[in-house]
C-alpha cells in the first residue's frame, strides 16, 4: 500500500519584518533585516542591546480585547498566525471536518513575560493579589489550546518542547499524525516571546555576538554569512497547514490548494 502525500498547503506568520507572510517574504527577497533596538524594556543596561522584535503588533485585530489581556504575548502572537493560516490555506473546518483537524506547535519557554510580570506582583503585593488566569496563560500548550479555540480544529492538541528545535519537532510531529491517520490536516509550526528583561540576560553569560554587532543592528551577523555566529530570540509565531495530497483523476492537471506568495516562490526555487 502506498504511503499517503502530505503537503504544505498554506504558511502565515508574524515576524520582526512584518506582520503578515507575504510583506514579510518580500522584504526578505530584498535583503532587509528585522534586528533592531530593543523596545520592549530599557535595555541601556544590558550589553545586547538589538533584537528581532515583532513591531506595531496589535491583538486585537485578531481577538477580542478581553481575551487578549487573559493570554500571554506568545500566545497572542500563536492566535494571529493561526488565524491568518486559515485564510492562506483555505482550510474550512466544519462540524464534519472538526475531529480531523488538529494543531500541533512548537513553543520553547511559553510565558515568560506572565513569569516576570506576577512575580514582581507577588513580591510588591503578596499572595492576595496574583489574578487566578497566571497559570492559564504561562503554560505552553497554550499556544495550540487557544488555537483551537479560535479556529475551531478539536482534533489532537499537542505542544512540542524541545528548546530551539521545538517549531520543527511540532513539523515532523504533525506529518507523523497524517501518515497514522490521527488527523487528516493540520495546523502547526512554531511560536516564541522570549524579549524580556529577566531572560535577556543570557545574551551577556554566553557571549554569542562579536562585541561591536550587540548595540549596533546593521553589524548584526547575517545568519546566511559563512562561519557566522548566530543565536538570535525572535518574537515571532510562524504557521504552516499540512494536509494529505489527493491526486486528481489520471490525466487531469495535477495542482495542489492555493498557496501564499511565499510558498509558490519556494515552489519556484526563487
Amino acid at each position: 500500500m502506498s504511503r499517503p502525500r502530505v503537503v504544505i498547503t498554506g504558511v502565515s506568520g508574524v515576524t520582526p519584518l512584518a506582520n503578515d507572510i507575504d510583506s514579510t517574504w518580500k522584504r526578505l527577497l530584498s535583503g532587509e533585516s528585522g534586528i533592531g533596538p530593543i523596545t520592549a524594556f530599557d535595555a541601556s543596561a544590558y550589553p545586547c542591546r538589538v533584537a528581532g522584535e515583532v513591531k506595531n503588533f496589535n491583538p486585537e485585530n485578531y481577538m477580542p480585547a478581553k481575551q487578549a489581556r487573559r493570554m500571554d504575548r506568545f500566545t497572542q502572537l500563536a492566535v494571529s498566525a493561526g488565524r491568518m493560516l486559515m485564510d492562506s490555506s483555505g482550510l474550512k473546518i466544519t462540524p464534519e471536518n472538526e475531529y480531523d483537524v488538529a494543531v500541533i506547535m512548537g513553543v520553547g519557554l511559553g510565558g515568560l513575560h506572565t513569569i516576570e510580570t506576577w512575580h514582581k506582583k507577588l513580591l510588591e503585593s503578596g499572595p492576595n493579589k496574583i489574578t487566578p488566569f497566571m497559570i492559564p496563560m504561562l503554560i505552553s500548550n497554550m499556544g495550540p489550546g487557544q488555537i483551537s479555540i479560535f479556529t475551531g480544529a478539536k482534533g489532537p492538541n499537542i505542544v512540542t518542547t524541545t528548546a530551539c528545535a521545538s517549531g520543527i519537532h511540532a513539523i515532523g510531529t504533525a506529518f507523523d499524525s497524517i501518515l497514522l491517520g490521527r488527523a487528516k490536516s493540520v495546523i502547526s509550526g512554531g511560536v516564541e516571546s522570549t524579549i524580556t528583561p529577566w531572560a535577556w540576560p543570557v545574551s551577556r553569560l554566553s557571549r554569542p555576538f562579536p562585541p561591536i554587532s550587540m548595540t549596533s543592528p546593521r553589524r548584526h551577523p547575517d545568519p546566511l554569512t559563512p562561519n557566522a555566529m548566530v543565536l538570535s530570540w525572535p518574537k515571532a509565531p510562524a504557521c504552516c497547514c499540512l494536509r494529505i495530497w489527493k491526486p486528481q483523476k489520471p490525466g487531469a492537471p495535477q495542482s495542489l490548494p492555493s498557496l501564499s506568495v511565499m510558498a509558490q516562490a519556494r515552489m519556484r526555487g526563487t
